[in-house]
């Protein structure tokens, strides 16, 4: 019996411990949302952004890309809710939110030092709205939805951050996990926005700028993703150090040596959002 005992704590033994190194909370996911623009009467996945609790407001902040805004007026928060859905596609559940699939869609009027905030230097923007956090109708109908903010004990300066941080940073590159899949094609899509999740390390950071490198790769609909550290062993938290905003490109000869081909380097170009 003891042999037996001991063979399966050594079996058993590398799962435990990979669990408790990965060093990811998987609450974390519930911090992203989908930014959606709507052409006609369609909807298309447009970018990544997450929010932040302002302990002092209601309000919630969704932190994204300036190069996401861009010059669009009205933009679309998706958000996956949770609980006994009965509600019908295109339901209004107030002036700003609609069900959709298992989501609920919010729309934003962006107003310039207003309704969002942008900076130029470091592609950011910043817009605020009013998410609902449990919703009822009918004394029947409940709605939960599930995201969280990022509460300001949770952000770290990047000065407080070593090059060699194991970090995390999440999104919908190519669109995985959105209704649309990637590509557009159907693949890996969801009717709740499943977002997907990558690691890196902190490879460089700027001595005069608040911009920073991390080795992992990062493609198109990764802009806007969150950077957050791995788990402290201290804290047991992750903490929030910056954005996504695009990465490093290289160009290379073919082998006829008359063209170039593009690639993606592996390195996503970071910014802190504090």
């Amino acid at each position: 019996m003891i042999k037996k005992t001991i063979l399966l704590l050594i079996i058993l033994a590398p799962n435990l411990h990979y669990a408790q190194v990965s060093g990811f909370n998987e609450n974390l996911r519930r911090i992203v949302v989908a930014i959606e623009k709507k052409q006609g009467d369609e909807y298309s996945y447009h970018g990544t952004g997450f929010i932040l609790y302002d302990y002092d407001s209601p309000l919630r902040y969704i932190v994204t890309n300036k190069h996401i805004i861009g010059s669009h007026k009205t933009l679309y928060v998706t958000l996956p809710i949770k609980g006994n859905i009965l509600a019908q596609e295109g339901q209004k559940i107030d002036e700003i939110w609609t069900v959709t699939n298992n989501n609920i869609r919010g729309r934003v009027e962006l107003i310039p030092d207003s309704t969002v905030v942008i900076c130029d230097e470091y592609d950011l923007a910043v817009f605020k709205m009013e998410l609902p956090t449990i919703i009822i109708r009918d004394n029947k109908d409940t709605f939960l939805v599930d995201r969280v903010s990022v509460p300001n004990s949770a952000i770290k300066t990047l000065d407080k951050v070593s090059i060699g941080t194991d970090v995390f940073f999440i999104g919908f590159p190519f669109r995985i996990g959105t209704e649309e899949g990637y590509l557009e094609t159907g693949l890996y899509s969801d009717f709740t926005t499943n977002l997907l999740v990558r690691k890196g390390i902190i490879a460089w950071k700027s001595e005069t700028t608040d911009e920073f490198i991390v080795d992992g790769f990062s493609f198109q609909g990764s802009s806007g993703s969150p950077v957050l550290t791995k788990r402290d062993v201290l804290t047991e938290g992750n903490y929030l150090i910056g954005i996504v905003f695009a990465h490093l490109d290289e160009w290379a000869k073919t082998f006829s040596e008359k063209d170039t081909i593009h690639y993606n380097a592996g390195l996503a170009r970071c910014v802190s959002s504090v």
